[in-house]
């Protein structure tokens, strides 16, 4: 009986180890050349383009294994299947290649060109769960052949990520600065900041005991149009004596407001914006403790540079008026230098 359970535990343990090694590997994804429908040449590259592209994109999110071109020809060529991978483009043909090649993924679709504005189409077969359904289909429409690269990139992570797509970058014309944007400096819809804030008291009598407090402050941005973010945040800074000695002070702020910002050679991207906020000042003495709160604006302005995939570094200045309210009407004015990094998902 002793036997049988260790054997029993054994093959348990073994049929485990299997699934997690299944489910472990990464899904095999096959990519068609886009084909092209309307207004292009046989000869133009805008098909292979937008392969390469979602492509470089799937890679970049990891979790799959592509399978190249040459491999499906020479699977085809093995099982002796007479069919043209060249004009294999509907979706009855595709899902007879998906069950020859044996893929859990294909992207497929189409490109056209129309009066200045580019269509491209994506399709994706999902044959994960035993049976080759249609799973997804796309269509983004705009004008300019530099957005080739950027709607590539979004549907890549529309078909294996189910990631929406801001709409709102492909309206109006094309801009100098819309490849970088999406892909190099800020090819997120969202983005996290951490960073070092220097603040330096401008106003009577905050400035006649502090010369300046230090602290953190850390934000969450969301992108709302092309050279548009929404920012909120707080920052926390302190100053643990001031110049009689005999009090310390922090100020704990909230704030939020919108940046603006345009990317400048791929990798820079200045900026500048508004904030609303509202401030706790807390100073404590030997006998006793002030609270005030007080309300006001901080205008800012820096640069941003993107140093690694998603990871930027930033530099900015920050000048702000705020008003405590108590009888005196304290000011809290101030400049901030801030300097941080910035992750964006």
């Amino acid at each position: 009986m002793k036997t049988r359970f260790i054997l029993a535990c054994a093959c348990v343990c073994a049929v485990l180890v299997s699934a997690q090694a299944l489910s472990a590997a990464p899904k095999t994804i096959y990519i068609k050349p886009f084909s092209l429908v309307k207004g292009l040449p046989a000869t133009d590259p805008a098909g292979n383009l937008v392969k390469d592209y979602v492509s470089e994109a799937i890679i970049e999110m990891g979790g799959f294994a592509i399978i190249s071109d040459d491999e499906v020809k020479q699977t085809l060529q093995q099982e002796e299947l007479r069919m043209s991978m060249d004009i294999c483009y509907d979706d009855a043909c595709m899902k007879q290649l998906m069950q020859s090649i044996q893929t859990d993924y294909i992207i497929y679709g189409t490109i056209a060109l129309d009066e200045g504005r580019y269509t491209i189409t994506a399709k994706m077969l999902d044959r994960s769960g035993g049976t080759v359904q249609l799973a997804r289909v796309k269509t983004l429409e705009f004008k300019g052949k530099k957005r080739i690269k950027v709607a590539s990139h979004d549907l890549a992570a529309y078909m294996v990520k189910e990631k929406s797509i801001r709409m709102e970058r492909y309206a109006g014309e094309e801009s100098e600065g819309d490849d970088e944007y999406q892909v190099v400096v800020l090819k997120t819809s969202s983005a996290v900041s951490l960073s070092y804030n220097y603040f330096m008291p401008f106003a009577t009598p905050f400035k006649d005991y502090y010369d300046g407090l230090n602290g953190i402050s850390t934000a969450y941005y969301r992108v709302i149009g092309v050279y548009t973010s929404l920012v909120a945040g707080a920052n926390f800074l302190t100053a643990s004596d001031n110049k009689t000695g005999n009090a310390s002070v922090s100020l704990t702020s909230g704030f939020a407001g919108i940046r603006l910002g345009m990317p400048v050679l791929g990798i820079l991207y200045p900026y500048a914006g508004i904030l609303a906020k509202g401030t706790w000042f807390r100073e404590k003495g030997q006998a006793e403790t002030a609270n005030l709160l007080a309300y006001g604006v901080d205008g800012f302005a820096g640069v941003a540079v993107n140093v690694w995939e998603n990871i930027s570094v930033f530099a900015d200045f920050r000048a702000g008026w705020a008003q405590a309210k108590d009888k005196a009407g304290t000011s809290l004015n101030g400049g901030t230098i801030n300097i941080g990094t910035m992750y964006g998902f």
